[in-house]
């Protein structure tokens, strides 16, 4: 099996706390994924080791899909 991973690497000027709400908050994450008109399908986030993530990926009008990962 291969393994697959990816990295992203930014340097923001806001503090750490608020990159990790970003990142973690479902109120927040929808940013990164550009879906401004599927506002009411927030991200499904479980934090705990072990735990998933789900959330609607809108590319355009006509191409969206459920990215994820655990």
């Amino acid at each position: 099996m291969t393994e697959r991973n990816f990295t992203i690497a930014r340097t923001l000027d806001v503090a750490p706390e608020r990159v990790y709400q970003a990142w973690t908050e479902p109120d927040h994450l929808g940013w990164f994924f550009a879906e401004p008109e599927a506002e009411n399908k927030l991200p499904e986030v479980d934090l705990r080791v072990g735990g998933a993530w789900r959330q609607l990926m809108v590319v355009d009008e006509d191409d969206s899909y459920i990215t994820g990962g655990i």
